[in-house]
């Protein structure tokens, strides 16, 4: 995708898809730094997270349900 000579790519992300291109993007910077490519600033010019999960809201009701309800998802799958 981000190839010499290909147009631009805009990322757009929700929920833990946000923290996963957060981390896909951090990723990418420090191969392509390690490989002395220049960093995907430029290729990557516009990226739209919708509201990223990166820490419980304890004041949420819904996030401290949401928090004890994953601690059973190994059990539906």
């Amino acid at each position: 995708v981000l190839a010499p000579g290909k147009p631009p790519a805009v990322v757009l992300a929700h929920s833990i898809g946000s923290y996963m291109a957060l981390q896909a993007i951090k990723q990418l910077d420090e191969e392509r730094a390690a490989a002395g490519l220049p960093d995907t600033a430029q290729q990557i010019p516009r990226v739209c997270l919708l509201m990223p999960f990166l820490a419980t809201d304890w004041s949420s009701r819904r996030q401290r349900l949401l928090r004890f309800a994953a601690r059973f998802s190994h059990h539906i799958g």
